[in-house]
C-alpha cells in the first residue's frame, strides 16, 4: 500500500513537472497552441509590472505579443518546488534578443494558474 501511494505521488509530480517543461519548450519555440493547452481557463499573467487576471484566450494573445517582441532564444529551468496542498511551481531563465527574463510558473490540478515574466 505504501509503495502504491509513493508511486502515485511520483507519477503526478512527473506529469505536472513535465507540463511545465513542455511550457518552457513551447515558449522557446513560440508555440502558442501548446502554451494554450497547458493554461487554466482563467490565469494570472504578469509581464514585468503589468499584472492582470485574464481568460485563457486573452492570455494567449498577450503572451504571443510579448514573445514576438522579445524573441526568445533559449529557456533554462533553474529550480522548482511544491506545497503540501499539491500545488507546484517552477522557475526558469529565458534568454531573448532584449536580455534575460525570469519565468515563474505556478500550477494546480495539472493546469497553469499563473505565469510571470520578470527581467533579471
Amino acid at each position: 500500500m505504501k509503495t502504491l501511494l509513493i508511486t502515485a505521488l511520483l507519477s503526478v509530480s512527473t506529469v505536472v513537472f513535465g507540463q511545465t517543461k513542455a511550457f518552457y519548450k513551447a515558449v522557446e519555440k513560440q508555440d502558442l497552441k501548446s502554451i494554450s493547452n497547458l493554461l487554466s481557463d482563467e490565469i494570472e499573467l504578469c509581464i514585468k509590472d503589468d499584472q492582470r487576471f485574464m481568460s485563457k484566450s486573452e492570455a494567449k494573445k498577450t503572451i504571443r505579443a510579448f514573445l514576438k517582441k522579445v524573441g526568445p532564444k533559449s529557456v533554462s529551468p533553474l529550480h522548482s518546488g511544491s506545497s503540501g496542498a499539491g500545488s507546484k511551481y517552477k522557475v526558469a531563465k529565458m534568454s531573448t534578443r532584449e536580455g534575460d527574463y525570469r519565468i515563474f510558473v505556478y500550477m494546480e490540478k495539472n493546469k497553469i494558474q499563473e505565469v510571470r515574466f520578470d527581467t533579471f
